[in-house]
């Protein structure tokens, strides 16, 4: 069999599936019944069956025939006799067989396939199927038309009669004719090696590889014209060494090689294996010969590997297995290659049936697509404009399989206020003038968003990502959704729009590739220290640097670094370990910047990275390395926070204290040039320091917490009152996290409540508890750390602190200043909550409630907590009106999409504008439309 049929085989059988995947979506929808498409789809299922059967000669039996039509007829009557038919604007919708053209779609696809591995035994299966699929379809059609029928209060119950004995008829014999293919001549290599063709010579020797392109061909050519030569799949070339390996060709290649004009030596490689196990690898010293070519359990072998196209090392220890009892057990990709070469048979399709067959499916599923698309309501010039705009996925849309086939634009985003519905209008005349200017604004912003989120997703990209060749502002230009909505904004809004969206388009560009960057300098810097390793013959340290790279990058790495390596993996070495010797730890693959005074510096030459970078535009290029820049300044920073707080564990915290302050961080710092020494360390430094402080002062205020708690459940116990006791562990729990059971317990110990039995004497009333607040207290007191400073505690964690105290006392005191403003905001916001909403910040302060919760604050801690008292009344009110109108706003904008559907008549369109929606909406929303 040619290999150009072979191609022809599967790429037809690919493109037909995804015709018939796209079809039965486009079909699954529901759409309005138009008989004239019904009967030709029916004719496209029945033509394209009875072709393949005739190009293939299949002679189906009539008992098969007749079952497969009789069961599809019987399941599309019951299918079309219960679907749900509606009426919209005097038009008849109903959701369209999916089931019978799955049937028969499959069936065609079967037969492909049975051509495309030289089978035909599946074809009676696979055209009995395909009558499955046209009985059912026609049934289908059938008994929907009677549902229609009657729904409309007419006669004609037997309006399917005619189709469904049509169908019948249709089943009859199935001719067989048959045509053959001639392959075109080539000049067979075995005939250039032997001499055979005047003015032609070639010379075929190893290369240092045992599998893969392992033979190279050195072409001479007098001839003064092309030639076409052609390498015999399973060839053998014979070594003139015989304690050489004897290769097998694998790739089936054909070659044109040029004439001497061209090139003095034509040279090209062929995929070829090693047929002895035991012998030794080609080099570029040996000369082969033609031999046989391979029959038996090898040729099955190579052919398996020649369709599969991989000439990988699973599938040389295949062929040794037949060739040298090679052990595979353990290798479960080799058997199942020498598993399907054991059922490899000769070929009983020729190659013009085959091709023939695959052409009718391809041709036969396409005109099926375009009757469904023709159903969608799409036309031939909708169709072609959708695929200038959006390519497949244009199309696909302009089919109905996406939202907005009939409007890309959703209802309320090409609004110019986006407020102008009535309910939101009526919702807004309800609030005071300054809050309705606030919610105005509040909404405006959001719409805005929203239509710039809407046309960056216009835009098509892998994962919502442009490539890097595009430009944001053309890409935007160009989808025809971004455009439909542009273009009904005024010029300045869609001016400010574009603006954003190009804006954020590039953002997201330059944000991705500086990703891809800095994932290629990592597999740059692997590369090399693999390349290291080799050269030690460390096999141990080429496994640590292959683990620290993630699945999908290993073999990439590995094949880059091997690349022009005389040493290999059997030359490394694996000792044990020496004694003591732990956990080694993973290589840091980002280390090479750690000593770089010019990050943008760090982008090695001839690496993955730099051809990336190499490949960008100039003005795209600055900004990823911009951004490039930045994620290894991080990295850098991210690493020396590591150091040093690694430095600070090792010195046990020594006297307390700026990290900086350990002897630790100089020998550490001199790692880096003078003139970034002082910048990076310091900047790890501050966050080391920073994380040391709040641990510190957090310390500090349990140590309070813990206290206050002490000596609220001595009282608790003392009166016997099981729910304050109940209460104030509460608080505690939640005061110091789950992860501090010790403390909890040594506070229980303190009061003399160990054991369940000690809190059972208790009294409980049961009921809600009271919040307990543990800094309660405190709210009076003018100054917090001098007030809590006789807590058993808390001055030896501030002594802890050494020349951080300060920063330490700063924070404690801002814990527990924003726990009593806090407190004081949450009691006032509890009092206003009764009132009404349209009342002012101002006027709810002054509610008897509201002034309680302030009181007793010192006068600094009052004016902060009246502050953010009125910022969050005010923040309340706002997020109340902001809640009514986009509630206002969604049912407006319901109402619109559903006039839209109408006018369409499109129900999928209804169906999602009515979507979310309660009962109570649909129904209002239903009568705001109005009639149809």
């Amino acid at each position: 069999m040619s290999v150009l049929w072979r191609i022809l085989s599967v790429v037809s059988l690919v493109v037909s599936a995804g015709i018939l995947v796209l079809a039965i979506r486009s079909v699954r929808k529901e759409q309005q019944v138009r008989p004239g498409l019904d009967l030709a789809r029916f004719g496209v299922l029945l033509g394209t069956t009875w072709l393949m059967g005739a190009l293939l000669g299949v002679s189906t039996s009539e008992v098969l025939r007749g079952i497969g039509l009789l069961v599809g007829l019987a399941f599309g009557l019951y299918e079309g006799l219960h679907l749900r038919v509606r009426f919209l604007g005097g038009r008849v919708f109903a959701r369209r067989s999916v089931l019978g053209i799955l049937a028969w779609g499959l069936g065609v696809v079967v037969v492909q396939a049975a051509g495309a591995i030289d089978r035909i035994g599946l074809a009676d299966l696979g055209l009995a199927l395909s009558l499955v699929g046209i009985g059912q379809v026609v049934g289908l059609f059938a008994g929907r038309w009677q549902v229609v029928v009657s729904a409309r209060g007419s006669a004609g119950r037997l309006a399917g009669a005619a189709l469904l004995l049509a169908a019948v008829l249709a089943g009859a014999a199935w001719p067989g004719p048959g045509w053959s293919a001639e392959a075109a001549d080539a000049v067979d290599v075995r005939s250039v090696l032997a001499g055979g063709v005047p003015g032609l010579s070639v010379e075929v020797r190893g290369n240092g590889r045992f599998y893969g392109p392992a033979l190279d061909l050195a072409f001479s050519n007098g001839t003064g014209s092309e030639v076409t030569v052609v390498v015999p799949l399973g060839l053998q070339f014979l070594p003139e060494n015989e304690a050489v390996q004897t290769m097998i060709a694998a790739g089936a290649e054909t070659m044109v090689v040029p004439p001497p004009d061209r090139a003095g030596e034509y040279t090209t490689q062929i995929q070829a294996f090693c047929g002895q196990y035991h012998d030794d690898i080609p080099t570029a010293e040996d000369r082969f010969s033609a031999g046989e070519v391979a029959t038996g359990a090898v040729a099955a072998v190579v052919a398996v590997i020649h369709e599969s196209g991989v000439f990988g090392r699973d599938q040389q220890e295949a062929l040794w297995q037949v060739t040298d009892g090679y052990d595979i057990s353990a290798n479960p990709a080799a058997a199942a290659l020498v598993q399907q070469a054991g059922s490899y048979g000769d070929s009983d399709l020729t190659a013009g049936e085959g091709a023939r067959t695959a052409v009718t499916g391809v041709g036969g599923a396409a005109a099926l697509l375009a009757t469904a698309l023709a159903g969608s309501g799409s036309s031939l010039g909708s169709l072609a404009a959708a695929w200038r705009g959006g390519g497949w996925r244009g199309v696909y849309r302009a089919a109905g399989n996406l939202p907005g086939g009939a409007d890309p634009v959703p209802a309320g985003l090409d609004a110019a206020g986006g407020l102008g519905g009535p309910r939101t209008q009526a919702a807004l005349d309800g609030f005071p003038p300054a809050l309705r200017s606030r919610v105005e604004e509040v909404m405006a912003a959001r719409l805005e968003n929203e239509r710039v989120e809407f046309l960056m997703g216009s835009v098509p990209g892998a994962d919502g990502v442009l490539s890097a060749a595009a430009d944001p502002g053309e890409a935007l230009r160009a989808s025809p959704r971004a455009s439909a909505l542009l273009e009904r904004l005024p010029e300045d809004v869609r001016r400010r729009l574009e603006e954003r969206a190009v804006a954020g388009l590039q953002e997201r560009r330059l944000g991705a590739l500086a990703d891809e960057a800095a994932q290629a300098l990592r597999r740059d810097r692997a590369v090399d220290l693999v390349r290291e390793a080799i050269g030690r013959g460390d096999g141990p340290g080429v496994q640590r640097v292959l683990a620290a790279l993630g699945e999908e990058d290993r073999a990439g790495v590995w094949a880059r670094s091997v690349t022009g390596v005389e040493q290999q993996a059997g030359a490394l070495q694996f000792g044990p370990p020496g004694p003591g010797a732990g956990a080694v730890p993973l290589p840091d693959l980002d280390g090479f910047a750690d000593a770089d005074v010019d990050l943008g510096g760090a982008v090695p030459a001839g690496g993955e990275a730099e051809a990336l970078l190499s490949g960008l535009p100039s003005e795209t290029r600055h900004g990823v390395e911009a951004r490039l820049v930045q994620k290894l300044e991080a990295g850098r920073l991210a690493r020396w926070v590591e150091k040093l707080r690694g430095a600070a564990t090792a010195a046990g915290g020594g006297s307390g204290g700026s990290v900086l302050e350990l002897g630790e961080v100089s020998h550490l710092a001199e790692a880096l040039p003078a003139d970034i020494r002082d910048g990076v360390v310091l900047a790890a430094g501050g966050v080391v320091d920073g994380e040391t402080v709040a641990g510190l002062a957090g310390t500090a205020h349990r140590l309070v917490e813990e206290a206050q708690a002490a000596e609220l459940l001595h009282v608790a116990v003392g009166l016997g009152d099981g729910d304050q006791v109940d209460a104030i562990l509460d608080a505690v729990d939640a005061a110091l996290g789950a992860a501090d059971e010790g403390g909890l317990e040594s506070l229980l110990r303190r009061v003399g409540l160990q054991g369940e039995a000690a809190g059972s004497r208790l009294r409980r009333r049961g009921g809600p508890r009271r919040a307990v607040d543990l800094t309660e207290h405190l709210a009076g007191e003018p100054d917090l750390v001098a007030a809590v400073l006789p807590v058993e505690g808390v001055e030896d964690t501030l002594r802890r602190a050494g020349s951080l105290r300060p920063r330490v006392e700063a924070e404690l005191q801002r814990l527990l200043e924003t726990g009593r403003v806090e407190r004081a905001v949450r009691r006032g916001l509890e009092a206003a909550a009764s009132a009404e909403a349209g009342s002012s910040g101002a006027a709810l302060q002054q509610l008897p409630g509201v002034r309680e919760a302030l009181e007793g604050l010192p006068p600094q801690s009052r004016a902060a907590a009246r502050q953010l008292l009125q910022q969050r009344l005010e923040a309340r009110r706002a997020d109340a009106a902001v809640a009514a109108v986009e509630a206002a706003r969604r049912l407006d904008r319901a109402e619109e999409a559903l006039r839209r559907a109408a006018v369409a008549g499109d129900p999928d369109a209804a169906d999602r504008a009515l979507a979310g929606l309660t009962p109570e909406e649909v129904r209002e929303v239903t009568a705001g439309a109005g009639p149809g």
